[in-house]
């Protein structure tokens, strides 16, 4: 931890070439004449960064890394989407533990809970790894879980990057199925 001095007359002022996920502790003074006549410092102004999962921070459940996620979860969402224009999401779970009764991850295809719904998840199966195909090219995740048991939560990976060039094959459907063929 160091210390940084920045002399502005900006109100607001923005702290600029801060890293993601970060925690930061700020204070602030009056400068009425240099050197000689300084307020108080103030009191202490905490705060974390957020995520930057385009860059490579992972996607965590609320224990983050290690931590198991929170009981009493309703509606818990986390919206991602690219920084680059005409980017899409990719979500690749590189780990994956929910009470399999009671807690669920679902993702929905957009920029909020109101796009297709991806598919719900609980258990420890990983799910697949799914990239956006709505013209936002965001993900929507909304985590509930209930009063008691929790699991490990989940950890993934956000890739941010231009559409596939072809469309993953989602959904195959055999039937007419003969000692000799298949449709």
């Amino acid at each position: 931890a160091g210390s940084v001095g920045t002399i502005t007359s900006s109100n607001p002022f923005t702290i600029p070439g801060l890293s993601s996920q970060t925690t930061y502790d700020v204070y602030v003074r009056g400068i009425c004449t240099p050197t000689t006549d300084l307020s108080l410092w103030s009191t202490k102004a905490t705060f974390t960064t957020q995520p930057f999962y385009c860059a490579g921070d992972h996607f965590y459940d609320q224990g983050g890394a290690t931590g198991a996620y929170l009981n009493s979860q309703t509606n818990v969402t986390t919206t991602i989407c690219a920084v680059n224009p005409g980017e899409v999401v990719t979500v690749i779970f590189n780990a994956f533990g929910l009470e399999s009764c009671c807690d669920s991850l679902s993702i929905y295809d957009g920029p909020n809970a109101t796009f297709p719904l991806v598919g719900t998840y609980a258990g420890t199966a990983l799910p697949s790894q799914y990239t956006a195909t709505s013209a936002s090219g965001c993900l929507t995740f909304v985590f509930n879980s209930d009063s008691s048991v929790t699991g490990i939560g989940w950890d993934a990976t956000i890739i941010c990057s231009p559409p596939p060039p072809c469309t993953q094959a989602t959904t195959l459907t055999v039937t007419g199925i003969s000692s000799t063929e298949a449709t």
